[in-house]
C-alpha cells in the first residue's frame, strides 16, 4: 500500500546550495570551514530526527509505564495475599497446605520461619532448617519489627536464581517469606512492552543500541543483555543522564564513533526515567569522507557534491520518518502520526463534526494464543489491507496499537453517518479466518468519539474512546458503542468494583465474597436434587453488588480464573458438608466461563480437589452458555468432553438466548437443558409460545437430553412443564437462592419428612 504521500507531508526539504568557488587558493581555507560545516549540518539532521523518533517511543513507555504501575500493585497485592492466607492457617503450616497456596495464588516460593529466624517449613520442601544470618534481607526484617515488607527484584542467595519477594508478619515471632520468580514477574509485566519498543528500535541496522534508565541511573532495559543492573554513567560515553530535556551527543561505542540520544520518560509530570539509544556513524562517517575527498580534488563539483549531499540526508529523513510515523508490520500510518494529527484537531480547536473511531480485534488474544503470532501478525496484514483499501481515499486510517486500528473521520452530518460508517467498516473486514483446519470468526468491535471543538489533549480523545469500546457489547447486538460523559462514572466504579472484587478473593475468610445455594427439584418426586451455586458480593465499601456487574468485571479484568477456582472449591465443600449429613446422590451445579476452560490447569485441579474432598464426579454438574461454546467450539467442545470422561456432567446454561441450532446439538458434549427464564415466562402468554416450549422439551427428550426450566414463578408454568415431561424445575414457585445453613436446613426437613 503506498503511503510515501503522507511521509512526504511529514518531512523537511533541506536543501543548501553553496555557491561554487573557483578560486583554488580561497578553497584551500575554506575546505576546513567545509568540513566543519558539513559535519554538523549532517549531524543536526540526524539530531532532530533521532530525537523525534525517541520522543516517539518515549510517549510508549509513558503509556505502559501507567499501565506497568498498577500491574506491580496487583503482584505486591498477590505476595501480600499470600502471607495473609498462610496467617489464617492459625500454625498449621504443612507442605501441602502451603503448596496448595502457591498453586492457587500462583508464587513460586512460601518459607515459613520461626521466631529465631529458622525456616520450618515451605510449599517446596526445600531449605528446611536454613538460618537467616545477620546482613541477610530475612534476617533484616525478622529483626525490622515491620508487619509487612516488599523486595524489589533480587537473587536468591542460595540457588541465585532472581525473585520478587515479600514478607508477612504471622505473630509469635514468626513469618512468612513467598516469593514469585522474577521470569514469572517479567511474564505478567511483560505485555506492557517496554522491550518490545527498545527491541523494535534495535531493529533498525543504524540503531546500535536501545536502552531505558531509571530515576536511580540504573539500566532496567535494553538490548544489549550486559547492560541490565549498570549504572548510567559510569563510563566516559554516558553523558546527560539526569537532564530534564533531550540530549544528544557523540562518543565511542563498541569501537565505533556513534551518536547517543536521550529523552526523558514522564508520566504525570513525574520524570520516571530515561530512554536512549546508539545510532551507528559508520554510513554517515564515510558519506561525509567520501564528500570531503572528492571536494579537496574536484574544486568545480563542490556545488554539486552538496547537493548530493543533501539529497543522501533527505533520504536519511525520509527513512527516519518512515521508523517514526509507519507501522513497520502493516505499512499503514502509526500511532506517533495519529498522536500528530490529533494535536494539530486540537491546537486549531475547530468546531467542525470531526470523529475518532477505534476498532478494536475483540477475539485477536484468543486468536494469538491459539495459533501464534506469525498467525496473529497475518491477521493484523491483512486486516489493515482491508481496511485501508475500503477507506482511504475519504479517511485516514492508522494502527493505533496491537490489536487496534483508528479511522479519522474529517466531516459528517450526524450519527446516522457514523453508523452507517461502523457496519462498513466491520463488514469491509472478513467475517471468518482459517486456520490449521478450523474456521474462526473475526470479531471487530468499535468505540466512537465525536471530537468537534471540546478537546485539547489527544490523550483525552484516545482515552474516550478506550472508554466508548468497553461499553460495546453491553448491549448484545450492538458492534459499536459512543462515547458519553457518564460512561466515565461507570468507569470509575468498574474500577472500584475490581479493586473489591481482588480483595474478597485475596481474602474469602471475611465473607464479603460468599455462595448461595438454589435448589433443583425433580419433577416427578418433588424432592431436591441437586444445588445451582450463585456466587455473591457484599462489599464494606459498596455494600451488595450484583453478580450481573461484578462477573462481567472480573471477565473484563481477567479475574475469572482465580474467582471460578474460588467457587469450584467452595461448592465442592458444601456439596462434601452435605454428604456428611447423610444425604447423598445430590448434585451441585457450578458455572464455569470460558476463561476457566482454556486455561489448562483447570480440567486437572477440578480433578485434584474431587479428589481431595472425595466427591463423586457423577455429583458434579458445570453449567456453560452457548455463547461461551460457539465462540471456540472445537476447542471448548473437546474440553467438555474431556470432562464428561472424568464423569463430570455438562450442562448449557440459558438455552434458547445464543444462535446453535438443534441439529448441532447432537454434537456437543453435553448432558442437560436448561431452558432459559424468557420462554417459561412465556408460558402464560400465547398457545403458540407454549407449544414451543414443549417442542423444545420434547427434542431434548429425544436426544437423550435431560431439560432443567429455570425461573419457575407460578403454578400454571408448573402444570405446563409437568404436562410436558420436563425433568427438573428451578425457581422462586419452589425456592429463593439459599444460604449456607438454609440450604443444610431444608435438606434435613425433607429427610424427616421421607422417614
Amino acid at each position: 500500500m503506498d503511503t510515501d504521500y503522507k511521509i512526504k507531508s511529514k518531512l523537511r526539504k533541506k536543501y543548501t546550495y553553496i555557491p561554487v568557488l573557483s578560486v583554488g587558493v580561497i578553497f584551500v581555507f575554506s575546505i576546513l570551514i567545509m568540513t566543519s560545516t558539513i559535519r554538523s549540518h549532517y549531524y543536526e539532521i540526524l539530531r532532530n530526527e533521532s530525537s523525534r523518533l525517541s520522543k516517539s517511543y518515549a510517549h510508549n513507555l509513558e503509556i505502559a509505564a501507567e499501565a506497568q504501575e498498577m500491574a506491580n500493585e496487583i503482584m505486591d497485592q498477590r505476595l501480600m495475599g499470600t502471607g495473609e492466607m498462610v496467617y489464617s492457617f492459625n500454625g498449621e503450616f504443612s507442605e501441602t497446605k502451603l503448596k496448595e497456596v502457591s498453586e492457587s495464588l500462583q508464587v513460586d516460593d512460601i518459607y515459613v520461619y520461626d521466631e529465631n529466624g529458622v525456616i520450618i517449613s515451605s510449599n517446596n520442601g526445600k531449605y528446611i532448617g536454613w538460618v537467616a544470618e545477620p546482613g541477610h534481607p530475612v534476617h533484616d526484617f525478622m529483626i525490622s519489627g515491620n508487619s509487612s515488607h516488599i523486595d524489589q527484584i533480587r537473587p536468591d542467595s542460595e540457588s541465585g536464581e532472581l525473585f520478587k519477594y515479600g514478607y508477612y508478619r504471622l505473630g509469635n515471632g514468626y513469618f512468612v517469606q513467598t516469593g514469585i520468580k522474577a521470569l514469572r514477574v517479567q511474564e505478567f509485566l511483560g505485555s506492557f512492552n517496554t522491550q518490545k519498543l527498545l527491541d523494535q528500535m534495535h531493529s533498525d541496522g543504524h540503531v546500535l543500541k536501545a536502552y531505558f534508565v531509571n530515576t536511580s541511573n540504573v539500566i532496567v532495559g535494553s538490548t544489549d543483555i550486559s547492560d541490565y543492573g549498570k549504572t548510567f554513567g559510569g563510563n566516559s560515553s554516558d553523558e546527560a543522564s539526569d537532564t530534564p530535556e533531550d540530549s544528544s551527543w557523540i562518543a565511542d561505542y563498541k569501537g565505533e564513533e556513534s551518536f547517543y540520544v536521550t529523552t526523558p520518560v514522564v508520566v504525570e509530570e513525574q520524570r520516571i526515567g530515561t530512554l536512549g539509544f546508539v545510532h551507528s556513524l559508520k554510513s554517515t562517517n564515510e558519506t561525509i569522507n567520501s564528500i570531503i575527498f572528492l571536494g579537496g580534488g574536484l574544486l568545480l563539483s563542490i556545488a554539486g557534491l552538496i547537493v548530493i549531499f543533501n539529497r543522501s540526508a533527505y533520504k536519511n529523513d525520509e527513512k527516519l520518518t518512515k521508523m517514526a510515523y509507519i507501522d513497520s508490520l502493516t505499512g499503514i500510518p502509526n500511532h506517533a502520526y495519529l498522536m500528530d494529527e490529533l494535536k494539530e484537531w486540537c491546537s486549531k480547536g475547530s468546531y467542525d463534526r470531526n470523529a475518532l473511531l477505534l476498532i478494536n480485534i475483540s477475539n485477536f488474544k484468543a486468536l494469538n494464543m491459539a495459533f501464534g503470532y506469525d498467525f496473529g501478525d497475518s491477521v493484523l496484514k491483512r486486516v489493515a489491507e482491508q481496511l485501508y483499501d475500503a477507506f482511504d481515499k475519504k479517511y485516514d486510517i492508522f494502527r493505533f496499537a496491537s490489536d487496534r486500528f483508528v479511522l479519522l473521520v474529517k466531516s459528517y452530518k450526524d450519527r446516522n453517518d457514523l453508523n452507517l460508517l461502523a457496519e462498513q467498516i466491520v463488514n469491509s473486514v472478513d467475517k471468518e479466518i482459517i486456520a490449521h483446519g478450523y474456521t474462526k470468526a473475526l470479531n471487530l468491535n468499535i468505540g466512537i468519539v465525536e471530537v468537534g471543538g471540546r478537546y485539547r489533549d489527544p490523550n483525552d480523545i484516545i482515552r474516550d474512546a478506550t472508554i466508548a469500546l468497553d461499553y460495546v457489547g453491553v448491549v448484545e447486538s450492538e458492534l459499536y458503542s459512543y462515547y458519553e460523559y457518564s460512561m466515565m462514572e461507570g468507569l470509575k466504579r468498574d474500577e472500584e468494583i475490581e479493586a473489591e472484587l481482588i480483595k474478597a478473593i485475596l481474602n474469602p475468610s471475611e465473607g464479603g465474597l460468599h455462595l448461595v445455594y438454589q435448589p433443583i427439584f425433580d419433577a416427578r418426586t418433588n424432592k431436591i436434587s441437586g444445588f445451582e451455586a450463585l456466587a455473591r458480593l457484599n462489599s464494606p465499601v459498596l455494600g451488595p453488588i450484583s453478580p450481573i456487574e461484578f462477573i462481567a468485571i472480573a471477565e473484563r479484568r481477567r479475574l475469572m480464573v482465580q474467582l471460578g477456582n474460588w467457587i469450584v472449591d467452595t461448592a465442592l465443600l458444601f456439596l462434601k458438608d452435605i454428604e456428611n449429613q447423610g444425604v447423598s446422590g445430590v448434585k451441585i451445579s457450578i458455572n464455569i466461563s470460558a476463561a476457566q476452560l482454556q486455561d489448562k490447569s483447570f480440567i486437572p485441579r477440578l480433578r485434584r480437589v474431587m479428589a481431595e474432598t472425595r466427591i463423586k464426579p457423577s455429583n458434579v454438574e458445570l453449567e456453560v452458555t452457548e455463547s461461551i461454546i460457539l465462540d471456540n467450539y472445537e476447542e471448548i467442545n473437546s474440553s467438555l468432553g474431556q470432562l464428561r470422561k472424568e464423569g463430570v456432567t455438562i450442562a448449557v446454561d440459558d438455552f434458547g438466548t445464543g444462535y446453535s441450532s438443534f441439529s448441532r446439538l447432537n454434537q456437543l458434549n453435553i448432558d442437560t437443558i436448561k431452558i432459559d427464564k424468557t420462554f417459561i415466562e412465556r408460558i402464560t402468554n400465547t398457545p403458540h409460545e407454549m407449544l414451543l416450549t414443549g417442542d423444545i422439551i420434547s427434542l431434548c427428550h429425544r436426544l437423550d437430553l435431560t431439560v432443567v426450566a429455570e425461573g419457575v414463578e407460578n403454578d400454571v408454568q408448573a402444570a405446563y412443564l409437568l404436562d410436558h415431561n420436563c425433568d427438573k424445575f428451578q425457581g422462586y414457585l419452589f425456592s429463593k437462592p439459599l444460604q449456607f445453613r438454609e440450604a443444610i436446613y431444608i435438606l434435613r426437613d425433607q429427610i424427616i419428612r421421607d422417614a
